[in-house]
């Protein structure tokens, strides 16, 4: 029992002076971390004109589990269009000078070519320092291929606008056909009418002929009837007549008888004289005797007055 006691107690002995080096050392490493820390934030806010690069290859594994986007399928080519006249070519503007290359500015991060002695660090600053490195030094990613884009087809040029209708020739133009389709539609009025005109004097002049001619048919065929009812009147007369003699020649006296419808002689009147008074009173005489006188053929041919023309030596 008393060798377990006296082994215990230098452990006890040595545990006060463990627990506050760990604690110191922790104390440090946390300060040593904040103070990287800081010391690149600050040193990152550094203005524009200052460049840094830090060369350092990409880690291989990284590059290689990237697998490569597989490429779209091409779109179906659509047919091209004939290229339209190139514009000629410009003329190629002077270039520009090259500016002079900027003196290399020193890097923000200490690397380790830094000739300032630094103090040794502790075991564990290398490698807080080495993750910081890390931290800030991030690995590029590799570019990316750009995918084709599908080519877009040339626009088509757009058809010229047609130039616009002068109105006013227009409405002149359309004026100029209502006139001539108005003077079309007069001159064939007209036309009608005078044909129409033409034809109502042909078929006036027409039906006055044939009424001239019916008339002339109907004076004749009168003439006629009257006269065969005339030569029937004189017939009576004649057989009535009793002629005194010593008559020279064939002298004509003409009577003026007015009779009924009946054929009844109301009045004997003489209208030229034969130049024998004795054979104008016998024919006279005669008329009255034959009274009632015959009636003609034909009613229309009835007269009321009736001239009888007498010969003595007509038979």
């Amino acid at each position: 029992m008393e060798s377990d006691d006296t082994a215990s107690r230098p452990e006890q002995a040595q545990d006060p002076a463990k627990w506050p080096s760990l604690l110191l050392s922790a104390i440090v490493h946390l300060l040593l971390i904040g103070a990287l820390f800081f010391g690149v934030q600050w040193k990152s806010k550094a203005p524009k004109s200052v460049e840094v690069e830090v060369w350092r290859s990409a880690p291989a594994p990284l590059a290689a589990s990237r697998p490569e986007p597989a490429p779209e399928p091409k779109p179906e080519p659509k047919p091209v269009p004939k290229p339209e006249p190139k514009p000629l070519p410009k003329p190629e503007p002077k270039p520009e000078p090259k500016p002079e290359p900027k003196p290399p500015a020193k890097p923000d991060i200490p690397l380790k070519d830094d000739k300032k002695p630094k103090e040794p660090p502790k075991k564990e600053a290398p490698q807080v320092k080495e993750a910081a490195k890390k931290e800030v030094e991030k690995p590029k990613e590799p570019p990316r291929k750009e995918e084709p884009k599908p080519k877009e087809p040339p626009k088509k040029a757009e058809p010229k606008a047609e130039p616009r209708p002068n109105f006013d020739d227009q409405l002149k133009r359309e004026q100029e056909q209502l006139q001539k389709e108005k003077a079309a539609r007069q001159a064939a009025r007209e036309a009608a009418e005078k044909a129409a005109r033409i034809e109502r004097e042909r078929a006036a002049a027409e039906a006055r002929q044939l009424r001239q001619l019916q008339a002339e048919q109907a004076a004749v065929e009168r003439a006629r009837g009257l006269a065969e009812y005339i030569d029937k009147v004189r017939g009576k007369i004649r057989g009535n007549i009793t002629l005194p003699p010593g008559i020279q020649g064939n002298p004509e006296a003409v009577f003026e008888v007015t009779q009924l419808p009946s054929g009844d002689v109301l009045d004997v009147k003489i209208r030229r004289s034969s130049g024998n008074a004795v054979l104008d009173a016998a024919v006279e005489r005669a008329i009255r005797k034959s009274s009632p006188l015959p009636r003609p053929a034909q009613p229309e041919l009835f007269e009321r007055v009736l001239k009888i023309p007498y010969r003595p030596r007509d038979e």
